[in-house]
């Protein structure tokens, strides 16, 4: 799997980018900010020529952010 990161650090800065998800145009984006007080979990599903955005689905969590990495979650790998 390779990833970019969309980070939040404990002072609010953002870098504003998509993980990308190796098995297909899947992108996650966990989005959390000052300005958006819920924690947020964002998939789309793009157009592989176009970018285009295909589907997507939102995932509303009410944990704090310094819970974020003790999700467990799990990607299929590529063989």
């Amino acid at each position: 799997m390779s990833l970019n990161g969309y980070v939040t650090q404990e002072d609010g800065t953002r870098f504003d980018q998509w993980f990308k998800l190796q098995t297909g145009n899947t992108y996650l984006r966990v989005d959390k900010s000052p300005q958006n007080p819920d924690t947020h979990l964002l998939f789309e599903e793009r157009d592989a020529e176009t970018e285009a955005v295909v589907s997507s689905f939102e995932i509303k969590l009410n944990i704090p952010p310094e819970e974020w990495f003790k999700i467990p979650f799990s990607c299929p790998r590529d063989n």
